[in-house]
Formats: structure tokens, C-alpha cells, sequence
């Protein structure tokens, strides 16, 4: 039945994905007009002979765009209007078209429209605040549920499959999250067994990432340009990674597997976060395979519902979708209510958003005036909440402003946990990019006397976007040298950065000519350098010719011998060491230097000589270490090679006693792991590692590096442990980045299956040699027995510029806060004890601030006594919190830990007041907690003093 319109719609459309989902709505409003966006010549490519008996069409450019406005009472659409132009009169609605990817399925284009159309209760809440949303469940899909669906298409799809066969679908996404490559190692076993269908990402379809590997594929696949519904309907298994077709899948009762790449990092990505829904909610999906050799177990279980997924996918389709029948029904009826003005509750004023989205556009156009004063007064206006749009707002009339450098105070006096995330300074850079002013600008801001150093480091990433684009190398080096910086860290910041790119290899280069210059800096340079390097996709020769023209062999005054040979020794080139000694030329101070080395790192001392060497050779001529001998690499065949990545930290000065006990355990398990290694004759590789970003020198290699992460699945990561005297060893990386730092079904069963008696018995050895003995990672003071006798809520901080804050979703400075706040008044006190290696002047104002609170107490106690005594732990992601699980105590976290599964995890103030106002927190759970400790212990961390548990250890990941 057709609904007769008593106003003007238009649905507007530019490309053929947006067709397909407001197609079934206009078969049933035929009175509406389907406007096409001639918006480019992909748009007049896929439109240019389209035509429909059915529908009203009009055609529109983006010059005559604003001709819509009057023409029609609403415009629904699934994007923005082009920057710059605002309806006055006409309504514009924006409809849903996917879940995946939070940056980009929720971004500006819902702040800029009057209301919204959602698929259900998680997009409506996403977007609640910001606009006014209905939800109307997915129309595209109402045929498919109806049984009104094109019977001829599903019967040509099936009429090409072998019906003895299961079939699996394979719909990745787009772009660098797409899952081809790993695809592509396995659909030959996986065609075989399975009929595959695949079907590209309809970007990668529309031209976006047009290429052979898309258009020949081989005949025995199926590759559809139109809507991938009857794939779905014909397939068995849904093959994904991030795309929003796994929502699809799942609404149309289809079991899903994720094949994802393990080297994306989530967080710094412009599409994703931890956040969206896809990664956050994955365990609730299906399983996630970072590897081939996992992918047809998976699939498999999916085929014959050997999972737990059966009773998780109901739930969140229910959470994702309003209904499944009548999806057009509920848009049309939200329509009328929109334009019959039929709204209750409505959460924003539609004049004052209107009001907010004129300013907007009117700042976009680039208009002089007012306009930067007013754009940077839209940062606090609280109806605007998305602080990444108002940015750009601020910088593109920064960027036309005559008085930049009166308005570049302005922008950085914005708090700094704003200029520091979402890539602001890449908007910027991209902004900038354009302005024939950008250099006036960028030396303006980077000059100014308010701005903090960490402004200006964060600052220095903008500069080098900018000049990169231009390759204006020479003029990085020249804005650095006019500013005459000396700060090791910011030198640090700003090298790395630099070299991040092949292409600005060159400017990091000049710079180090620069800096090398500088007594001060002379000490740390090559360091920098070197860490930098590792960072960059270099071929390994021309790095080795590089490193050894800069760095091993220079020729040096007899005044220099000495800071010369300091840097050698500091970064671990040992055997140029050793050539100087027999030469005579070692000096009495790095001779003494080299007699401490050699004392620290024991019996791993040859082999760090090698790893030196190694760095400074090619591949071909790099030694390998296969039992007693010493083979080039070109002389080993047969074996895969261990890249054996040896920290440079091991050859720094140990002055700190607490450092200097952390790497030594690290070094002790180095040695048994080197034991092991020459007992089998397993070959190895020794090479210095400088960072955390290291990539394999041979593919086929396996590789053990130090606090690192990502990578393949040969790539293994080794960290020191919160537990004093073990290491993590993990496929996926340290800390919040382990595997076994978000829920996993497979770790799940695992804890789940361990029994009583055997968890009882890891816990008793584990709380007798670490909580007993007063054990911790760092030095403690006493324990005193006696300890706090009140009831208190212990908060432990962590090191400001800790990497692994960056997993928080609630910062260290916002929970002590909040917790001081809401146990004010209350019968418990808050205690905080502050990281013994925190030197920031942050925390220290913080701890000054938090002192003048009755209820809040800053001890220096012995961690264990703190715990011992408190009733509740809460803390970011800080080790302390495994401790207090070793106490068997409640942990409350804030942020991503590899003790997940012991501990609850919150992510948002209101979760955590919640949380707290349920006394949830008051239930203990010893037995849960203790199986566990046992998994903690026996499947993530090792005994660094254990040769026996590395050994074990190690046949486990197949060497």
C-alpha cells in the first residue's frame, strides 16, 4: 500500500549504496522525489542513464544545491550538505546507513542536520545529545523479512553454488582495515571445502579503490556490484573484518567471523577506536582470527554452532535494531511526526542547533570579520559537542585571520587533553595545507611564548604534515633552528617524528648535523636516532651504510675519543668497543664502563656484542647463533630464523636501584631464553632493538622483541611483568594491549575450566612469595602490620606520560577526582599513593590540591599494606591492580589491563557511579579470582628465573 504525502519530501542520493537503502521507502511514498547529487563524476557515471517509472526524479549539482531549500518541506539524506550552505526552511533528516567505524558512522553530519534516523537503542544513545533521533529499525531489509524479496536473484546466486557445499561469504571493508591479504593466504584451502562468495566494499565497487585484484577475479567467485542482501541470504558463514555488513549479517540471523590484521593499531586510527562498536563489542560478535591457520577452525565452529555466540548475537541485534518488520512503516510515520511538529521530550531546540549550524557554515565559508572570535567562543558552547569539528571551525579562520598569532594564543590556550587527541593537528595540517600563508602561520604558533612544550611538540607532528605534502624539508630544519631548541625531549619528539616518513629521512638527518652541534644534546643524539630509524620502512641495507657513515665510523679528535666512546657503548655497539681496546685506544673511564657492563648483563654479554655487530651489517652478512657456531645468514638454510631483539636499555648507566632490578630479571630471562635457543639448535638472530616499532627482516622469520606490540603472527612480545621476577609473553603485545586484555571466549572457557583445588594451590605459592614477603615490582617501605584501621577506597596512580595510559577511558586525574567527590561526606576515605617513579609537576599539583580534602589521605606506604586494608581498589590500568588481585580484593579499572578477567572494567564516569551506588563492589568471589591467578600466571606470564618454564614456554609457539 502506497502512502499518499501530504508534504514535500526529497531522498537524496549520490551514489548507488546510498539508493539501495532508501529504496524500499520510496516504493512505498511514490509522491516523493528522489533527488540525485550530481556531487562528481562518479555521481554522473552511476546516474547518468539511470531512470525509475516509479519515482520522481531531479537532478542537482553542488553550485545549485541551495535551490532545494524552499522547494521541499524535508530532505532525508545520509550525508552532509556541501560545506558552506545551510537550509533555512526545508527540514534536513539524516538516515542511518551503517553501524561499523564510530568516527565515521557518527561524526559531524548528525550535528549538522535537524533529526535523525536510527537503526535502534545503541545508535539512539550515541547520538541522543546531539540530535534528535527516532528509532525505525534497518527499512533496507524489510522485503528480506516480509518474504517480499527478489526470488530470481537468490535462485541465480544458488544455481552458481555446489549445494553439497556450505557457502561463506567473504564482505570486507575498504581502505587500509580491509582483510584482503590475509584472505588471500587462505582461500585456496578454504575453496576446496566451501563455496565462496565475495563482494567487495561498495567504495572499493564505486571507484574509490578500483584496481585488477578487484575486476579479475577468478571465475569460481561471484562478484556482485549491487546490494550484497542476497549474498547474505544465500550464505552459511559471514567473513568480515570491520565492516558494517557484520551488523547486517547478524540481523538476518547469520553466524560471523572476523578476520582482522593484528598490526592496526585501533587507537590511532582515523576511522576506528576501541570504542567502536565492532572492536568494543566483538566478543559478542564471533570470534576474531588474526591468522589463516586459526580461520577454517573458526569457521567451522560457526557451521555447526559449536560457540557460545548463539545466545550473545540475539542480544546485541536486539540492542543494535528496534525491529526486523515494519522498518519503513516507523520511518514514515517518524516523518510525519517531524513534519507535523508532533514531538515529545525533544531533547534539542531545533532553531538554537540551527542557530549553531549557520555559524558553522558561515565560518566554513572563510568570511573575516568576527569569525575567529566567535568560532573559538563555539568551543564552549555545550549545545556543539563534537570538539573535532569546532577545531577545524577555530583553524580555518585562524588560517584567513589577519591577526594569526592574537588568535593562535587563543587556540592553545584550549586544555591540552584536547589538542592531544583525535588527531586534531592532522585536521589542522590538512587545513593549512591549502593557505599560501602556511609557513607565516606555523612559525607564528610554534613561536609562541604561552604555548607549553608540550604544545609545541605536539605541534611539531602539524609542521611536518604540512611541509611533507609540500616537501619543503629544508624549511622543518630551518622553523626548528630559529627556535634554537634544546630540550632532549622535544628534540626526541620532533626526530621521531621527522622520520616517521621514508620521504623525510633526509630532514631527520639534517637535524641530527644540527644537533650534533650541541654539547648537551651529544650524549642522547644517536640514540634518538637510532630509535628513530627503527620506526622507518628503510631498506635494512641502506640503514646499515647510513648508521655506519653516522655513527661507527667517524673520524673523531682525541678530545672527542671519550663522548665518542660513551655513545658506542650507550647504544650498544660493543664490538667497535672491542676493536678501540685492542688498538689501544680505549679510554681508562669507558674501560671501567665496559667492566660494569659486563657485570649487569652476565653471561648475555657475547651476545649483545653480536646483536651490535648485526646492526651494522647487511642481512646477508648478519651472524646467525645455531648452537656453539656462528653461521652468516646466507650460509643457513632449512630453518626459520628467531629475530631475537636485544633492548638497548640494557647498556644505559643504571643509576635508579628500582630500574636497575626491573632489567636485570628481564636480562636473566633473556639468558635462559638464548639457553634454550643453543641446547635445541634453534638458530637465532641477536640484533639491537631501538623503540617499540620493530618489523621482521625476513617474513618467514619468527620475532621476540620488548615492550612492543602488534604485528604477525610469528611475532611474539616479552615484558616485564606488575609481578617482581616474571615477564609477559604474549602474542599481541603488553599490558592493555595483550590478547588477554579484552574478553575473549576462548580465555573465558579456559579460566572457567580450571578447577578449585589447582587454582587454590597457585594462589597459596603465589600470596606466600610476593604479598607475604612484601614483594613488588619497585621498593616498598615496611610492612607495618598494624596499617589504616578506617574504611578507605585506595587509589593508586600511575606515571603521567605512561604509555599505557593512553588505554584509559577515564583519566588518572578525572577518577581521583570523581572519587574524592563522591565519598565526601560518606563513612570511607579515599587513600592515594602516588607511582615512586612519577616526577610530573602535574600530579604534584594534583596531590597538593587533593591534600586540603579531609577525607583523602596521600601515603607512602607499603603497597601491600594499603591493599591489604582497603575495601575497594580502583585504579586506571596500574599493575597495582593485579596485586590487589593477588589479595583477592574487588578492582575496579578504567582503562584497558592484561588482568581484565580479574577486575571490573568501567568506562564512563556514570558507569562508575552506577557501579558504586550498586555496593556490586562489596560481593566477593575468592574462587573465581583464584582461577584466574592461575591463568594469569600459567598462560600469560613466565619466571624470568625458570629455565625450565621458558623452555615450555617456547615449544608451545612451534620453535
Amino acid at each position: 500500500m502506497h502512502e499518499k504525502l501530504r508534504h514535500r519530501i526529497g531522498f537524496l542520493v549520490w551514489n548507488k549504496f546510498q539508493f539501495i537503502q532508501i529504496q524500499n521507502i520510496l516504493n512505498k511514498m511514490p509522491d516523493a522525489t528522489l533527488i540525485i547529487w550530481i556531487k562528481n563524476e562518479l555521481s554522473l557515471k552511476t546516474f547518468r542513464n539511470f531512470g525509475n517509472k516509479y519515482f520522481n526524479i531531479r537532478y542537482v549539482s553542488t553550485s545549485n544545491f541551495k535551490s532545494l531549500d524552499l522547494d521541499f518541506d524535508m530532505i532525508v539524506a545520509q550525508n552532509r550538505q556541501p560545506r558552506g550552505m545551510n537550509f533555512k526552511s526545508t527540514k534536513y533528516v539524516m538516515l542511518q546507513y551503517s553501524m561499523a567505524k564510530d568516527l565515521t558512522a557518527y561524526n559531524i553530519r548528525w550535528d549538522l542536520c535537524d533529526f535523525g534516523l536510527v537503526y535502534g537503542e545503541y545508535s539512539f544513545q550515541k547520538l541522543a545529545e546531539r540530535c534528535t533521533v527516532f528509532k525505525v529499525g534497518n527499512p533496507r531489509f524489510d522485503d528480506y523479512f516480509t518474504g517480499n524479496h527478489d526470488s530470481e536473484v537468490l535462485e541465480f546466486i544458488r544455481n552458481k553454488l555446489d549445494p553439497k557445499k556450505k557457502t561463506i561469504a567473504y564482505l570486507p571493508t575498504w581502505g587500509d582495515l580491509a582483510s584482503r591479504e590475509l584472505f588471500d593466504q587462505i582461500e585456496g584451502r578454504l575453496r576446496e571445502d566451501y563455496n565462496i562468495i565475495e563482494k567487495a566494499h561498495h567504495l572499493s565497487d564505486t571507484g574509490v579503490e578500483i584496481n585488477g585484484e578487484y575486476t579479475n577475479l577468478d571465475k569460481r567467485f561471484l562478484q556482485f556490484v549491487d546490494d550484497s542482501l542476497y549474498i547474505l541470504a544465500c550464505s552459511d558463514v559471514v567473513l568480515s573484518d570491520y565492516s558494517g555488513v557484520i551488523f547486517d549479517a547478524l540481523y538476518m540471523g547469520k553466524s560471523v567471523v572476523l578476520l582482522r590484521d593484528k598490526s592496526i593499531e585501533v587507537n590511532l586510527h582515523k576511522k576506528v577506536s576501541s570504542d567502536s562498536i565492532e572492536i568494543s563489542k566483538s566478543h559478542l560478535i564471533g570470534p576474531v582470527v588474526y591468522s589463516s591457520d586459526n580461520l577454517i577452525r573458526e569457521i567451522e565452529n560457526q557451521l555447526f554452532k559449536h560457540h557460545k555466540y548463539i545466545e550473545h548475537n540475539p542480544k546485541l541485534v536486539d540492542e543494535c535494531f528496534e525491529c526486523k518488520e515494519n522498518s519503513v512503516t516507523k520511518v514514515i510515520e517518524s516523518l510525519n511526526k517531524i513534519l507535523d511538529n508532533d514531538i515529545e521530550n525533544e531533547r534539542l531546540n531545533v532553531e538554537k542547533k540551527r542557530n549553531i549550524r549557520s555559524e558553522y557554515h558561515s565560518v566554513a565559508k572563510g568570511t573575516l570579520r568576527t569569525n575567529t572570535l566567535r568560532s573559538i567562543r563555539i568551543m564552549k558552547n555545550a549545545l556543539f559537542k563534537i570538539r573535532y569539528t569546532i577545531f577545524r571551525v577555530v583553524v580555518l579562520t585562524l588560517n584567513c585571520s589577519p591577526f594569526p598569532k592574537r588568535y593562535g594564543r587563543k587556540v592553545f590556550s584550549l586544555e591540552e587533553s584536547i589538542l592531544s587527541s583525535h588527531n586534531y593537528f592532522r585536521v589542522i595540517a590538512l587545513i593549512l595545507d591549502r593557505s599560501p600563508f602556511q609557513k607565516r602561520i606555523s612559525r607564528i604558533i610554534l613561536s609562541l611564548d604561552e604555548s607549553s612544550l608540550s604544545g609545541k611538540r605536539l605541534f611539531a607532528d602539524l609542521l611536518i604534515e604540512i611541509f611533507y605534502r609540500q616537501q619543503c624539508y629544508t624549511e622543518v630544519v630551518n622553523v626548528y633552528k630559529e627556535q634554537k631548541v634544546t630540550n632532549k625531549l622535544f628534540s626526541a619528539n620532533l626526530i621521531k617524528s621527522l622520520v616517521k616518513k621514508n620521504e623525510l629521512t633526509c630532514v631527520g638527518f639534517e637535524l641530527e648535523k644540527y644537533l650534533s652541534e650541541m654539547s648537551l644534546e651529544r650524549s642522547n643524539l644517536f640514540h634518538v636516532y637510532e630509535t628513530a630509524m627503527s620506526s622507518v620502512n628503510y631498506p635494512n641495507e641502506n640503514r646499515t651504510r647510513l648508521r655506519n657513515e653516522r655513527i661507527i665510523n667517524l673520524e673523531i679528535s682525541n678530545a672527542d675519543q671519550e663522548a665518542w666512546q660513551r655513545i658506542l657503548t650507550n647504544n650498544g655497539y660493543l664490538w667497535k668497543i672491542e676493536e678501540l681496546e685492542l688498538q689501544g685506544l680505549l679510554t681508562d673511564n669507558v674501560s671501567e664502563r665496559i667492566s660494569e657492563l659486563k657485570k649487569f648483563q652476565g653471561d648475555l654479554l657475547p651476545y649483545s656484542v653480536i646483536a651490535g655487530l648485526n646492526n651494522c651489517t647487511t642481512l646477508s652478512e648478519k651472524k646467525i647463533v645455531k648452537g656453539v657456531r656462528h653461521l652468516a645468514y646466507n650460509e643457513l638454510t632449512g630453518k626459520v630464523v628467531v629475530e631475537l631483539n636485544i633492548p638497548v636499555s640494557f647498556f644505559f648507566v643504571q643509576n635508579d636501584e628500582n630500574t636497575k632490578s626491573v632489567r636485570r630479571h628481564l636480562i636473566e630471562f633473556y639468558i635462559h631464553l638464548i639457553e634454550d635457543f643453543v641446547e635445541n639448535e634453534i638458530p637465532f638472530m641477536p640484533i639491537l632493538q631501538f623503540g617499540w616499532n620493530v618489523s621482521p627482516l625476513d617474513k618467514d622469520n619468527y620475532i621476540l622483541s620488548h615492550h612492543t606490540r602488534g604485528g604477525g603472527d610469528k611475532h611474539f612480545h616479552i615484558k616485564t611483568s606488575a609481578i617482581k621476577g616474571f615477564v609477559s609473553f604474549d602474542s599481541d603485545g603488553f599490558a592493555g594491549w595483550a590478547s588477554i586484555a579484552e574478553e575473549n571466549l576462548h580465555c573465558r572457557e579456559r579460566i572457567d575450566g580450571i578447577s578449585s583445588t589447582l587454582s587454590e594451590n597457585t594462589w597459596e605459592v603465589a600470596f606466600y612469595n610476593i604479598v607475604a614477603k612484601n614483594s613488588s615490582k619497585y621498593s616498598q617501605p615496611e610492612y607495618g602490620e598494624s596499617g589504616y584501621t578506617f574504611k578507605y577506597i585506595f587509589l593508586p596512580l600511575q606515571i603521567a606520560v605512561d604509555l599505557v595510559a593512553s588505554l584509559s577511558y577515564i583519566t588518572g586525574s578525572d577518577l581521583a577526582s570523581f572519587l574524592v567527590e563522591k565519598f565526601r561526606g560518606s563513612e570511607y576515605k579515599v587513600v592515594v599513593k602516588r607511582h615512586p617513579l612519577c616526577r610530573s609537576n602535574e600530579t604534584k599539583e594534583l596531590l597538593e590540591k587533593l591534600s586540603n580534602e579531609d577525607h583523602v589521605i596521600i601515603s607512602n606506604n607499603s603497597i601491600h599494606e594499603l591493599i591489604k586494608n582497603a575495601s575497594l581498589v580502583v585504579t586506571v590500568n596500574s599493575g597495582v591492580g593485579m596485586e590487589a588481585i593477588l589479595h583477592l580484593k574487588n578492582v575496579i579499572i578504567t582503562g584497558k589491563a592484561d588482568y581484565f578477567y580479574g577486575a571490573t572494567l568501567v568506562k564512563t564516569i556514570g558507569d562508575l557511579e552506577k557501579h558504586l551506588d550498586s555496593n556490586d563492589w562489596k560481593k566477593q568471589n575468592d574462587v573465581q579470582l583464584r582461577k584466574f591467578i592461575h591463568f594469569y600466571f600459567n598462560d600469560f606470564l613466565i619466571n624470568a628465573g625458570s629455565g625450565e618454564e621458558v623452555s615450555e614456554r617456547i615449544r608451545g609457539i612451534g620453535l
